[in-house]
């Protein structure tokens, strides 16, 4: 080898560098172009996995709320209270079902408390939340929530 290498002239020892040179590069870009494939289609699989996991997430929340379905009960509200930890700050629920129109009344002593168990009453139910209705006295709040 090294015979052959002595015996090239100067054009024929820069040609073969010049080949070397350009073999090494196309190995590097090509090498590179791998790497860039390989990451691309790892960060599609990871995004995949991402809005799979999310996807699953909000479905098994929606399981994990206590659903009151059409018909509201006591009992129904009761889980939601116990749920959210306020069983202390509203009493004296009362439910009122006319035909297409359900009326709950309680009351409270935290309107923030309140406002927080109307929208999981409106939430967790196929009715509709159509009016709310809360009168203020000195140390306590009346609410009476209308759902069609």
């Amino acid at each position: 080898m090294n015979n052959f290498l002595i015996n090239l002239e100067t054009r024929e020892k820069r040609l073969v560098l010049i080949a070397l040179g350009l073999i090494l590069s196309m190995s590097v870009i090509f090498g590179i172009n791998s790497l860039l494939n390989k990451y691309s289609t790892s960060v599609k699989n990871l995004n995949k996995a991402k809005s799979d996991y999310e996807y699953v997430h909000t479905k098994a929340l929606v399981l994990e709320r206590p659903a009151i379905s059409g018909y509201i009960t006591n009992e129904s509200l009761k889980i939601l209270l116990e749920k959210k930890n306020l069983l202390s700050v509203i009493s004296n629920i009362n439910i009122l079902n006319d035909e297409s129109v359900v009326t709950i009344k309680f009351n409270t002593t935290n309107l923030k408390d309140a406002v927080s168990f109307s929208e999981d009453i409106a939430n967790n139910n196929s009715m509709k939340l159509t009016k709310i209705i809360y009168i203020s006295s000195q140390d306590k709040i009346e609410f009476e929530l209308i759902l069609n």
